[in-house]
């Protein structure tokens, strides 16, 4: 006990500690993460501008070649011969202008010339020359070239354009023009390499937790890489998501098998083309290693703090503890000067200051216990000499009664009964008389109001000999019996009982009364317990009796009332036996 409050102050300080170390990890983890968040989506948003500016260069490219496939006179005339077959030498040099631009541009596999009867002419580095003919109304991609006019079309796997193609490729598709008259005078198609566009980012990825998918218009993957981590539907759903930015941006958070990736993309308008990339948020090993050096100052500084804190509190606690050892003393009702010197002099001065309380209050309390005695003695004389009168009324009445109805026998038993009542009350001065000696009053006055009252009532007692020895205040009981026939079994005018029981139960001396007259209503019985002013002017006896035991005994004393109207009316006085004297002469 002697340091119990120095170690709760301690264990204050390490609590606060260890809540603000938690509250700094979780705000660490909600900061960090979405610090974490907005960097990667940065990065990844620059890493897909960067590749889609890759990507568009790739194109750009291929439609350079295809312009200079355009502007080239050979070309020009072969094609505008309409057969492409039909001259050897053109051939010739066509495929000599081809294999000097596959030989400078790895980007692209191969390119076809169609003529304007349909016959295809297809150069490339890894086939050998390809002949044969196309059916316009059968090519997917035919339609869209025409209409498109000499723009570019975009077509994946095109067919028709090989027979042979071993890898996948990205076809540049346009009509050939005359230069001078603009007619029609074939298609063009510059073939590129899936791989060009794989190129893009295969030094980026991390192909074991992050994936890249590239999606033409026609929602054709062109390729994909890294694990298979978007589901399809969530794929399709990020793709709409897209097409609908404004900004042709596009950035959400995705978990997949409890771990986060970050997913964003964007469009190649231009192209109708979109670019998807999903890569993990959740770098635990860079979190953790940040998480731990920070808690770990933390850690020693809390240390440090916890240490000041205990030094601080030695200094507080010493003076205190002593002041509190002296207040528990002097709720036990032993006051104790504090002793000693503290490490500051507020302390000396309030410990100096307790110091002459506490002798003022060990004065008072002396003064005040005499006087409650000399109060509490008043009282309870008081209390006996107004009950004395009101007995001794009501029985003079009595005589009078019986004298006017000439019954001079029974006004001469009553009146001795009277004396005899009085003389043992009296009790020689005596203030607390034996439980004994209190039913024997107690049969005095039954016996004097079976006089007044004949064949009105039976009595009975019942008086265990183990309590016969505990004192109680005198007339304790009397005024009890004197309410229960005058208030109660004289409303009944016959058949008439009363009983008056002593007895022990448990730590508490039982002494009860029980009649069977009128009764009390629970209003009147709640009155009682709240002792109200108009109760006390009706029933004298019995609020008096219970301010006498409780002024007397306070806290070890109890009572209990019940009642049914014309059945049975009881009062129970319960006194702890602690609290009572015993006469040891019975």
């Amino acid at each position: 006990m002697k340091h119990k409050l120095e170690y709760k102050i301690a264990l204050w300080f390490l609590l606060i500690i260890l809540v603000i170390i938690g509250c700094y990890v979780v705000a660490f983890r909600v900061i960090y993460v979405r610090q974490e968040q907005k960097m990667l989506g940065e990065e990844s948003m620059n890493t897909l501008l960067s590749m889609r500016s890759s990507i568009e260069s790739i194109v750009d490219s291929a439609n350079n070649v295809s312009k200079i496939f355009l502007s080239d006179q050979e070309i020009q005339d072969s094609m505008k011969s309409g057969d492409i077959y039909g001259n050897l030498t053109a051939q010739s040099k066509i495929m000599q202008r081809v294999y000097a631009i596959l030989q400078f541009n790895h980007e692209i596999s191969s390119i076809c010339l169609i003529d304007r009867r349909n016959q295809i002419f297809t150069i490339s580095n890894n086939e050998d020359v390809m002949f044969w003919k196309i059916i316009p109304s059968k090519i997917t991609w035919y339609e869209d070239v025409v209409l498109k006019d000499g723009g570019i079309v975009l077509s994946w796997n095109s067919d028709g354009i090989s027979r042979k193609r071993k890898n996948d490729v990205m076809s540049l598709i346009r009509l050939y023009k005359d230069m001078n008259s603009f007619q029609d005078l074939g298609i063009l198609s510059i073939n590129i390499k899936a791989s060009a566009f794989e190129s893009v980012y295969d030094k980026i990825i991390d192909e074991k937790s992050e994936q890249i998918i590239l999606i033409d218009e026609a929602g054709h993957i062109i390729c994909t890489d890294g694990m298979s981590i978007l589901r399809k539907d969530y794929l399709n759903q990020y793709l709409e998501q897209l097409d609908q930015s404004e900004d042709g941006l596009m950035k959400e958070v995705y978990e997949n098998d409890g771990v986060r990736y970050l997913v964003s993309g964007t469009g190649i308008n231009e192209y109708g083309w979109r670019l998807v990339r999903a890569i993990p948020m959740d770098n635990k090993e860079d979190r953790i290693g940040i998480m731990t050096a920070n808690i770990s100052l933390i850690l020693l500084s809390a240390f440090l703090i916890f240490l000041g804190a205990i030094t601080v509190s030695k200094m507080i606690m010493d003076p205190i503890q002593k002041l509190l050892s002296s207040m528990r003393k002097a709720e036990e009702g032993n006051f104790v000067k504090v002793e000693g010197n503290s490490y500051l002099h507020e302390f000396d001065y309030l410990l100096c200051n307790y110091n002459i309380m506490i002798e003022k209050i060990e004065d008072l309390l002396i003064q005040s216990v005499e006087k409650q005695k000399m109060i509490r003695k008043i009282e309870l004389d008081e209390m006996m000499e107004q009950m004395k009168p009101h007995f001794l009324y009501n029985t003079l009445d009595s005589v009078s009664a019986l004298i006017i109805l000439e019954e001079s026998q029974k006004a001469l038993l009553l009146v001795e009964s009277l004396g005899d009542f009085f003389r043992k009350s009296v009790s020689k001065g005596k203030d607390i008389l034996s439980i004994k000696e209190e039913i024997s009053i107690v049969e005095n006055y039954i016996n004097i109001m079976k006089i007044r009252f004949e064949h009105l009532f039976e009595a009975e007692f019942h008086a265990e000999e183990e309590c016969s020895h505990y004192m109680i205040p005198k007339l304790t009981l009397q005024p009890i019996v004197e309410n229960a026939i005058h208030h109660g079994i004289r409303m009944r005018e016959k058949d008439g009982k009363i009983s008056i029981h002593s007895g022990i139960e448990g730590d508490y001396l039982h002494l009860m009364i029980w009649d069977n007259g009128k009764g009390m209503s629970e209003e009147i019985i709640q009155k009682i317990i709240k002792m109200e002013d108009d109760f006390k002017d009706k029933s004298f006896g019995l609020s008096g009796t219970i301010d006498r035991l409780r002024l007397l005994y306070g806290d070890s004393f109890h009572y209990k009332i019940s009642s049914r109207e014309f059945e049975r009316t009881e009062i129970s006085f319960f006194i702890h036996i602690d609290s009572l004297e015993r006469k040891n002469d019975i």
